[in-house]
């Protein structure tokens, strides 16, 4: 998966988020990075995987769709997460990582 899909599937969720309202402003604030990094942690500790939307839930706030995008992204360069989308525009799957750095807490 490149950046480029990362980018093309984030933003069509968004489009399909908030039809109609492309040009609203986004928050000032959302939730801190640290904390959503550690909340996907938690769940894939509890799961070996788990999907981008699953991890929203229905209508989040947009400020809460970008941090935990970088959250994710985060994870992924830590190795402690993989990111993988099956389908173009189609949900990301996330699964625990492989790497060094899986054990550690976030």
């Amino acid at each position: 998966m490149s950046l480029w899909d990362l980018t093309e599937a984030y933003r069509a969720f968004l489009v399909r988020l908030v039809p109609g309202r492309a040009d609203a402003e986004v928050e000032p604030e959302g939730p801190p990075l640290l904390e959503r990094m550690a909340m996907i942690s938690g769940v894939l500790e509890q799961s070996w995987y788990v999907l981008f939307s699953t991890l929203l839930g229905t209508s989040p706030p947009r400020p809460e769709v970008v941090v935990t995008l970088l959250a994710v992204l985060e994870l992924v360069r830590l190795q402690r997460a993989r990111a993988q989308q099956r389908e173009l525009f189609g949900d990301i799957a996330i699964e625990r990582g492989s790497g060094e750095g899986a054990s550690r807490d976030a």
